[in-house]
């Protein structure tokens, strides 16, 4: 069986930061990807999304890259959509 490819999640905030928890917890490799860099530095800091979900500490297997969102580098990554509003 061929290795499981990453997920990128893009958007950190309510519900994308739901859905990498829960493919996380599925056993997927995950990217969080958000374009605000103070928040993204928290929530490597802490691996938890304290604004929307504070009871919910990120599993091992989801990381936050240090840049603003350019998912178009990970191009070998599955890509999931989330949305803001």
């Amino acid at each position: 069986m061929a290795a499981q490819r990453p997920i990128a999640v893009l958007g950190a905030g309510s519900w994308g930061t739901a859905l990498a928890i829960l493919l996380a917890r599925n056993g997927h490799t995950v990217r969080l990807w958000g374009n605000e860099p103070p928040v993204m530095a928290e929530l490597v800091r802490t691996r938890r999304n304290a604004r929307y979900l504070p009871d919910a500490p990120f599993p091992a297997t989801i990381s936050m890259p240090h840049s603003p969102i350019r998912p178009m580098y990970w191009w070998w990554c599955r890509v999931t959509l989330s949305a803001r509003y």
